[in-house]
């Protein structure tokens, strides 16, 4: 997995320590603490390294970038040392979102977060410049881009999502029918 994005390494991370949370006996035992002291090491390391940058005039330009480096954010993210907090993170998430889902009339105006869930309700315009994707595509690649600034959201839930008009010719339904008649 060394070539994995960092985002594919945390979740492969998480997925790996859950099931050696399962494991039982001394080895399983040792793996654990071994987890935990690399974590806790790296952890303590960074957390000296924000300080540090706290404390010289330049360290909160770089500490802003390093948040928004997609190969540092995870790892800050891991030991809970972005300087962003979750609700700011999902709000940059949406404000970047926006243009996307306007091409398709589609807009966020409200939304919530609380205890590590994001609620939000989505609104269809009367003039969309293309016609919306399948909502669960529209589910995806909203939860995506959230997700990517935000992994540590627990649920994501999307009120009002649109369903898109499909157009079928009376004559199409006629010979479905039809089809569906004789087969019995």
């Amino acid at each position: 997995m060394s070539g994995a994005s960092p985002q594919a390494a945390l979740g492969r991370l998480q997925e790996l320590s859950a099931e050696l949370a399962e494991q039982q006996g001394t080895a399983a035992a040792a793996a654990r603490e071994l987890l935990q002291l690399i974590l806790s090491l790296h952890g303590q390391g960074l957390a000296r390294i924000i300080k540090l940058l706290d404390e010289h005039p330049d360290g909160i330009g770089l500490l802003e970038r390093l948040a928004q480096d997609e190969q540092t954010r995870p790892v800050l993210l891991l030991h809970d040392l972005h300087p962003q907090d979750l609700a700011a993170r999902v709000t940059a998430a949406i404000t970047l979102l926006r243009p996307h889902l306007a091409v398709y009339g589609i807009r966020v105006e409200e939304f919530s977060v609380s205890n590590h869930r994001l609620k939000a309700t989505l609104y269809s315009s009367a003039a969309p410049s293309l016609q919306a994707p399948p909502a669960d595509i529209l589910r995806r690649e909203i939860e995506s881009a959230v997700y990517e600034l935000a992994p540590d959201l627990e649920a994501i839930t999307l009120e009002g999502l649109p369903v898109p008009t499909v157009y079928v010719p009376l004559t199409q339904l006629g010979r479905t029918a039809h089809a569906a008649g004789s087969l019995g």
